[in-house]
């Protein structure tokens, strides 16, 4: 008796030690491969090519059956799936971290409760075995089913965060239209989507967690009823309550591998998911140093892309004003990208210089300074500092704000207007030692006077003489003192001999800034602020020896919180 007593407490506490030696080991490890998958994520999706499909499914099967959600044109951002990939699948990876652990000690536990059970009941107990190997199919085919509809529920988590973040991306422009039920209703439909398929999931769930408790019972039933019925052996309180107690650690093992078939089935769609945008991801391949130059080059955005650019054979000019123009829709972002590396090159050959300065059509911008947006984490030069503020007219607008180019630009720049964005972007390109310099229709969001001003300062006074500038744009001055003028239509190259002068005048004429198309008649007192602008142009804003200004107050306020005690009057206030 003292071996069994002494067995009592080893045993449990050899296991307890086990048990809590793998929950160390396993979450030490886990915690790194869930570091290194949102890692490798990050770093996978910053140098490949991301578009839609990367992490959907593109087989006709599973395109038959897209929920309703995008049947009625909801669109999948590749943002809104790298936050699905980092979060609900990166954690569903996560939690079915315990298939190792029930691997192997399941099969060791059920073996062992399935010999002490046959030395109590004898053969009976082996159609109780039998009972067992008969229904564990149902869980594993339920945990398929389970899978599956887990397929369909990232796809609707997939849709309902893509219409999220494009519903947060533009909430000024539902504000101002007053589109907030609209916006709702929206959401509320794929939101309903989702939640029908995670009902159904959820049943399944429960359908599962209820086999893992029901198998064992009644696999013990069929061994006490074969043991009554074909037994002259009587079924006395030892062997039954010891059977029930064996039983019990025979449910407990089914009830954790009902729930670890679950995470598992989960964690696994996760995993296809996150390996297929890894094998879906391109990587983005640089084009070798050397001029703007491309040679029968034909260029996709994406792998799965219907426009191309075809058969591109262009050389711009070195130092010296090159514009790109042509009908919307036509290819000239992805005529700069192309240069840059971020499109496909399918044929052809192409050459880039490595020092580019790129401004694109959307302004991209840090939530920091505007002076730190415009140096970039570039060397301060004052005098050149000086230079690119006032050539791209931002002088009056830093005298206007509280804290100067101290101003927080906040989150996407929402603290500046659509035109300030546009040029502090530009002042950043000007502010960069890059000897070229790609402007995709930089004055698209200014209007007509400070478009005119941006040009003359910029293209007129000899500031870019010595860099290579390829403009997208439609502005008549600048198809008028281009060296190279270059016309895209349905992404090829007009031939530069089909565009004459003529061409050209009639171009001018018709294309015009944004803004000027509203109103054509500027009356005589804007021309002569406008040339008074131009001809006197105001100071750059003061700034102190080594580049820092005194601190004045920002345009976003910071935080505040406070101690102590809730205040009485606290909830009066709020009712009021």
């Amino acid at each position: 008796p003292a071996l069994w007593i002494a067995l009592l407490f080893a045993g449990p506490a050899t296991r307890s030690l086990c048990y809590q030696q793998y929950i160390f080991t396993a979450t030490r490890l886990l915690v790194r491969v869930n570091v290194s998958l949102v890692q490798e994520l990050y770093q996978t999706a910053m140098r490949s090519y991301i578009y839609d499909d990367s992490v959907g499914h593109s087989s006709g099967k599973h395109a038959k059956s897209r929920h309703r959600a995008e049947s009625k044109g909801a669109s999948k951002s590749s943002q809104a799936n790298l936050t699905s990939l980092m979060s609900y699948d990166v954690d569903a990876i996560y939690s079915s971290r315990d298939i190792f652990y029930i691997a192997t000690a399941g099969p060791i536990s059920t073996t062992l409760a399935l010999v002490f059970l046959y030395q109590m009941l004898g053969w009976p107990s082996l159609f109780g075995v039998l009972m067992l190997l008969c229904l564990s199919p149902l869980p594993a085919l339920a945990s398929r089913k389970v899978s599956r509809i887990q397929r369909t529920v990232m796809q609707a988590t997939d849709a309902r965060l893509s219409k999220i973040s494009e519903y947060l991306g533009s909430i000024r422009t539902l504000k101002y239209f007053g589109w907030e039920h609209a916006a709702m209703s929206n959401i509320n439909d794929v939101r309903r989507v989702e939640q029908r398929h995670l009902w159904r999931r959820s049943v399944f769930v429960a359908l599962i967690s209820m086999g893992g408790e029901l198998l064992p019972l009644l696999s013990l039933l069929v061994m006490f009823t074969v043991y009554i019925l074909f037994t002259d052996l009587p079924l006395r309180a030892p062997i039954a309550f010891t059977s029930l107690s064996i039983m019990e650690t025979l449910r407990v093992q089914f009830i954790w591998l009902s729930n670890i078939s679950r995470y598992t089935a989960q964690g696994s769609e996760s995993l296809r998911r996150v390996d297929r945008f890894f094998d879906t991801a391109s990587e983005i391949k640089r084009h070798p140093d050397g001029p703007l130059e491309f040679k029968e080059a034909t260029f996709r955005r994406t792998p799965i892309a219907a426009f191309r650019l075809q058969d591109i054979t262009l050389r711009f000019k070195s130092n010296a004003l090159n514009v790109v123009t042509g009908p919307t829709g036509c290819g000239k972002t992805s005529l700069l990208l192309s240069f840059l590396g971020e499109t496909v090159l399918e044929s052809g050959t192409a050459t880039c210089p490595r020092d580019v300065a790129y401004v694109p059509q959307a302004p991209w911008l840090q939530n920091d300074t505007i002076r730190q947006n415009i140096v970039f984490y570039s060397p301060f030069d004052e005098a050149r500092y000086a230079m690119a503020i006032e050539a791209s007219g931002l002088t009056q607008d830093l005298q206007q704000l509280p804290a100067g180019d101290l101003t927080m630009v906040g989150e996407r720049g929402t603290s500046l207007s659509g035109g300030q964005k546009q040029r502090v972007s530009l002042a950043r390109a000007l502010y960069s030692p890059s000897n070229t310099l790609l402007f995709d229709d930089i004055f698209s969001a200014l209007d007509t006077h400070t478009t005119s001003l941006v040009y003359e300062k910029c293209f007129r006074s000899g500031l870019l003489k010595n860099r290579t500038v390829v403009l997208i744009t439609h502005y008549p001055a600048a198809l008028q003192d281009a060296d190279l003028v270059i016309r895209l239509e349905h992404g090829r190259i007009v031939p530069a001999r089909a565009i004459s002068k003529t061409t050209l005048s009639l171009m001018s004429s018709r294309c015009t800034t944004p803004g000027t198309d509203t109103d054509s008649s500027v009356s005589e007192s804007n021309v002569r602020v406008v040339e008074e602008a131009l001809e006197s142009p105001s100071e750059p804003p003061p700034i102190a020896a080594g580049g820092k200004q005194p601190p004045a107050e920002e345009r976003i306020a910071k935080e505040t919180s406070a101690t102590g005690r809730v205040p009485r009057t606290l909830g009066k206030n709020l009712m009021t």
